[in-house]
């Protein structure tokens, strides 16, 4: 979804309602921040990841000596850096 889908999105609903993000677990929080940030693509996404990370969270190769199961668990980049706003949750902070 991009800026102008949303907006358009939230011109349909009456000004004064409230907007709410997904819980750190369960439920629903109230927007704590919105922000911009540098992402990128995850390759092979676990159900429990986000399909995007910010890239000083992914992996880089490991030197040689290194495990092949550690080099086979890391989240690894995938596609360009691009800019995106970023709605944060109330409890954000705990993901």
């Amino acid at each position: 979804m991009n800026v102008g889908q949303l907006i358009a999105i939230l011109k349909q609903c009456p000004s004064e309602m409230e907007v709410m993000v997904e819980g750190y677990e369960t439920g629903f929080d109230p927007i704590h921040a919105l922000s911009h940030k540098t992402l990128l693509g995850v390759q092979h996404a676990e159900d429990y990841d986000g399909l995007y990370d910010a890239p000083e969270e992914l992996a880089i190769d490991l030197p040689d000596g290194y495990s092949k199961g550690i080099q086979a668990a890391l989240r690894r980049p995938s596609g360009e850096p691009r800019e995106y706003i970023v709605i944060t949750g109330l409890r954000g902070h705990r993901r």
